[in-house]
């Protein structure tokens, strides 16, 4: 994507596509054509650049998102040689035209660089840019003069006092923190070279003979190895040259800074605050700010990146401050340093919005001068608010005393930022614009702000790139099963949703798909559309409609502390009977012939009980018997059974 509004670019508008005709630089005019109605309108610069940071003027690119995302899949080692070439090819055309190597270096990371495509190539640092070009147009070096080969041939100290000189500093001057100096080191010599017969009687070793033998044949840095590793880069850090910077959003410097604050939210302290500060170099103006709790993340970085590249005019409006500029728009080069927070391949991705990262050592402020100069500003100006562990100049000195003091919450101490931001720091002279102004006929400005408005009304800036394009950097690339059953499984979670049913319509059921996620967001999951390249939602079976959108490490935590609790509670007692009752029951021996009858018996018998239970026999009173009707027991004649004939005689015979 171009980072400057041109002829030709097409836009999807509210009211309809336009097409840009012209850009009229004096009149400070875009002229817009329908190609519906087929008629032209005009429209300020500064509305143009306003619709596309707010979204309503979206730019319509030859890749749908899909591709954007998926623009990762190359070989990382074939596409950054590609893009050496594509710098080296431009350098050398520029210099044919006649440019030196220095200007076609700083003019190509002004303009940047494109390839056939339209994409934007990131470019690497100026000397990166030297060293490609001298690999292309330089030959053998020449050999150099044996200048070791002229002086004395002899020493005035022998070779052996050289060498317990050598010793000497190893042992004791070369150590992180030592105490022992140059000085000390030639008293010692001297004394062991006397005790050894190394030097005549009467004879000592000098400081100056000393310091060269260290200069020559050990470390030109007299502080090699003397320094805590931590502070050694920044301790001896030089400045080659001062940064130049033509134009605003040219070179952006972006850092993290500890805040000297004690913090009061919803009855918890914090003792954890860190800001990160985006500065732009021309105007030394914040084009944006991350406020943080905790330490900071990548999601912070481009959170903070975001900020950059959207005006913050609602924003600020939200924070009650009133600001005389909206400082916006796509920077050409990020500055950052090389903490955890600026890693990752979400941060890698800048390059394909068109924004070159540059990546500076651990512990080397003066590769970021502009926004370490702020980071003391800010902290020097909001040092008497209450809570702040600042005393003297030294951060922490006063948190005892600061947490007896009427502690703010988190947003009134950012409130006091933005305000120091944009009403303090944007209209306070700086020295530097002062002794810039003595060079130049026609001063840009003395204060941050007054420099934003005169590049803003004399020269284009980089227009903001598209909303859908910088949410895409915050996804990562996986590969997964799409299910009509369980959906999408990712992090032990399954994503099912609306566009579940369509998204197999597409592909199939138990197909292989690529899914993209956000590692700080839990509830949601993309997969591109085959049909329309856009990106589908599918959202987590565990996720409320209400509520927090938490990071998958920080859910996967609570998830596993809820099943701690629960396997923690008792059982109880009924449950744990029936739970022991059923093992009995189910690992029992099974029962003998015998035992089974007398089961059998004990059910006929209960069945019996129950049957007459539900079918009572109808109670009623016996009727007596009449005195005539009584029959005694020998009043009944007694009978004689007669034996059948065939029965006789089979009896009979059977004996």
């Amino acid at each position: 994507m171009s980072r400057y509004l041109r002829a030709d670019m097409r836009f999807a508008t509210p009211n309809g596509p336009r097409i840009v005709i012209s850009v009229l630089q004096d009149e400070k005019l875009v002229q817009l054509f329908n190609p519906e109605s087929k008629e032209t309108e005009l429209l300020g610069y500064r509305d143009v650049r306003k619709h596309i940071s707010d979204g309503t003027f979206v730019l319509q690119e030859k890749n749908p998102i899909g591709s954007v995302v998926s623009a990762t899949a190359t070989t990382p080692a074939l596409l950054h040689q590609h893009h050496n070439l594509l710098i080296v090819d431009e350098l050398l055309r520029r210099i044919r035209k006649g440019a030196t190597p220095r200007a076609a270096v700083l003019a190509l990371q002004t303009s940047g660089l494109q390839d056939a495509d339209g994409n934007a190539v990131p470019l690497c640092s100026n000397r990166t840019m030297f060293r490609l070009l001298r690999r292309r147009i330089e030959g053998n070096k020449t050999l150099l003069p044996r200048f070791d080969l002229r002086g004395n041939r002899v020493g005035r100290y022998p070779a052996l006092l050289v060498d317990l000189i050598l010793q000497l500093v190893d042992e004791f001057y070369a150590q992180p923190q030592s105490r022992i100096n140059l000085q000390q080191i030639a008293f010692a010599a001297s004394r062991r070279g006397s005790d050894s017969g190394l030097l005549s009687p009467g004879v000592s070793v000098t400081y100056k003979f000393v310091r060269r033998i260290v200069v020559t044949m050990w470390n030109p840095d007299l502080d090699f190895r003397r320094l805590d590793w931590r502070i050694a880069r920044a301790a001896k850090a030089v400045a080659a040259e001062k940064i130049y910077v033509a134009s605003a959003l040219q070179r952006v410097e972006m850092d993290t800074v500890n805040l000297p604050f004690v913090l009061r939210a919803h009855r918890v302290i914090y003792t954890t605050v860190n800001l990160m500060i985006a500065i732009d170099c021309a105007t030394s103006l914040v084009v944006g700010w991350w406020f943080m709790l905790a330490a900071p993340t990548t999601a912070d970085t481009l959170s903070c990146v975001s900020r950059i590249l959207f005006s913050k005019r609602q924003l600020l409006s939200d924070l009650g401050v009133e600001a005389t500029v909206d400082p916006y728009g796509l920077c050409i080069e990020l500055v950052v340093d090389n903490g955890p927070e600026n890693k990752g391949p979400q941060i890698d991705r800048l390059s394909t919005i068109g924004i070159n990262l540059t990546r500076t050592p651990v512990n080397s402020p003066q590769k970021k001068p502009f926004v370490e100069r702020i980071n003391r500003s800010l902290k020097e100006a909001l040092q008497t608010l209450p809570g702040c562990t600042r005393f003297n100049g030294k951060d922490g000195a006063r948190t005892e005393a600061a947490l007896h003091d009427a502690l703010m919450t988190p947003r009134e101490l950012e409130q006091w930022i933005v305000r120091w931001m944009h009403q303090s720091w944007a209209h306070h002279v700086l020295q530097r614009f002062v002794t810039e102004s003595y060079h130049t006929e026609e001063s840009p400005g003395l204060t941050p702000a007054a420099r934003w408005q005169y590049f803003e009304n004399t020269l284009p800036l980089p227009l903001s790139p598209r909303r859908e394009d910088v949410a895409a950097l915050s996804y990562l690339k996986v590969t997964r099963s799409l299910s009509p059953k369980t959906g999408i499984p990712l992090e032990g979670f399954r994503f099912k949703g609306e566009n579940l049913r369509r998204l197999i319509q597409e592909y199939g059921p138990d197909a292989v798909v690529e899914v993209f996620y956000d590692p700080n967001d839990y509830r949601v999951v993309k997969v591109i559309s085959q049909r329309s390249g856009e990106l589908l939602t599918l959202v987590n079976t565990e996720a409320l409609a209400d509520g927090p959108a938490y990071t998958f490490k920080e859910f996967k935590a609570i998830k596993a502390g809820k099943a701690v609790e629960v396997r923690a509670l008792p059982t109880h007692p009924h449950a744990e009977l029936f739970d022991r009752d059923l093992a009995a029951a189910a690992f029992s021996k099974p029962a003998g012939r015998a035992a089974k009858k007398a089961q059998h018996q004990a059910v006929r018998a209960e069945q019996a009980v129950r049957r007459a239970v539900e079918n009572p026999l109808p109670v009623t009173s016996p009727a007596p018997l009449a005195p005539s009707s009584h029959i005694s027991e020998d009043a009944i004649p007694s009978f004689t059974v007669a034996r059948s004939a065939a029965k006789s005689s089979r009896g009979q015979a059977s004996k």
